[in-house]
């Protein structure tokens, strides 16, 4: 028997009866005059109908702009202005028919533009990252390798769909015709009933998965960490109760993954380049990419177009990292974050790696703090397994790893937005 194309908690779908689903949408979106560069908005909830949706509008070469479920019906009006959306879809009104049809047309142009997606901003304002089919499925054909995914792995849909990490499982699973998963039950209980082989996680569900003693999860072949650096803490416990990590590097204007590679006690790197990416250092040390995953730019409300940022063809990332001698890549820090401090030069994510290699210590941001007398101090902010580290007890510890013009002056604990941004909902 074929494996299944979609698992839920209630049903469970064929390729054929996922592929008529997408075909039934099919007809329903051009009764709304839906057809290609129309720019489909919509709130990108977790559900059969939104993984259906998008397919449906590539079929249609229409463009997918997937919103957060967390926005406020009043952040959304000038979100739709920005987009230039010329629909906005009320999934409500849409139905999820997964009947085979006997016919489908799954022709797609690898060239037409596929989705717009709101970044998350790390320089401040968010921007509209553009991609055509081609970037998302070179992008995957990079990622299957490395991750093992075939025809009989299981892929959790564990990421929000109106980010990049999130459709990048979407083509994963279609190119392997592998098997999607959705469930609202705990994340162990998801992993556990559900013989999951692969799941993209951040280090917050992993430090959640960890605290069941009796976690047993044979069927497990990869869990894809990204979205904040891992603490070593962390990388020991996991590695010691043989969860298969995998480390990894992306940002949304390349599609989602750069580099990638399985995690070992020692490795603290992001991994090997993969396929139809390319990367290089420029002389400040700045990542630059491009390749066929490299996105088509950013779309300029005001002239009504992309526009890519390059530099002698070269997307420069914002990120700072290095090449070892065995070719995999560190990430080191950020450009825009560095600051100065009593004449020296201050690297928060320096720091942050530092503290979350303390015991305890989950997550970590630091940020420059106005100073009369150094222009600017480091503070921290900490997600604490449990709340135990006063600023003495935290600069005694960090002594081990920094010098102490380097230590957080005052120390935090993560506010809600913290929390939000790498705890998915």
């Amino acid at each position: 028997m074929a494996n299944p194309a979609l698992i839920t908690d209630t049903h469970t779908y064929t390729h054929d009866e996922l592929n008529g689903a997408i075909a039934h949408l099919v007809s329903q979106l051009k009764k709304q005059n839906i057809g290609p560069k129309s720019k489909i908005a919509f709130i990108a909830k977790t559900s059969p109908l939104t993984i259906a949706l998008f397919f449906a509008l590539f079929q249609l070469q229409a463009i997918a702009c997937p919103l957060s479920y967390r926005f406020t019906e009043t952040q959304i009006p000038p979100l739709l202005k920005q987009l230039d959306a010329t629909h906005f879809l009320d999934l409500t009104q849409l139905t999820f028919s997964p009947t085979p049809l006997s016919a489908i047309d799954t022709t797609w142009q690898g060239s037409q533009l596929a989705t717009y997606l709101f970044t998350s901003g790390t320089s401040g304002t968010p921007k509209i990252a553009c991609h055509n089919l081609d970037n998302h499925i070179f992008s995957a054909l990079g990622a299957l390798p490395i991750l093992g995914i075939n025809t009989d792995s299981r892929y959790l849909l564990s990421l929000p769909l109106f980010h990049v990490s999130g459709i990048s499982i979407l083509f994963r699973s279609y190119l392997s015709r592998c098997t999607l998963v959705l469930s609202d039950h705990p994340l162990g209980l998801r992993l556990k009933a559900f013989e999951i082989t692969h799941a993209s996680l951040v280090p917050t569900q992993l430090y959640r998965l960890l605290q069941d003693p009796a976690l047993k999860l044979p069927h497990l072949q990869c869990a894809l960490i990204g979205g904040a650096a891992l603490s070593s803490s962390l990388r020991k416990e996991a590695l010691q109760r043989e969860l298969p990590l995998f480390a990894t590097y992306g940002m949304t204007e390349m599609s989602s993954m750069i580099t990638c590679r399985k995690t070992y006690k020692e490795s603290t790197d992001s991994g090997a380049l993969l396929t139809h990416r390319e990367m290089k250092c420029s002389p400040t040390g700045e990542l630059l990419v491009r390749g066929k995953t490299l996105f088509q730019g950013y779309w300029d409300p005001l002239h009504k177009t992309t526009q890519r940022p390059l530099i002698d063809g070269w997307f420069p990332t914002g990120d700072l990292g290095e090449q070892t001698s065995d070719g995999y890549w560190k990430i080191t820090g950020r450009k825009d974050r560095l600051f100065i401090s009593g004449g020296e030069n201050i690297q928060p994510e320096e720091i942050e790696r530092a503290l979350v290699r303390l015991p305890g210590i989950i997550a970590a941001i630091v940020r420059p703090k106005p100073d009369p007398e150094f222009g600017e101090r480091p503070i921290a902010y900490l997600l604490e397994d449990t709340p135990q580290y006063t600023l003495e007890s935290l600069k005694k510890a960090l002594h081990l790893y920094l010098p102490s013009y380097k230590h957080p002056v005052e120390i935090f604990p993560f506010n809600a937005e913290m929390r939000e941004r790498i705890i998915p909902k």
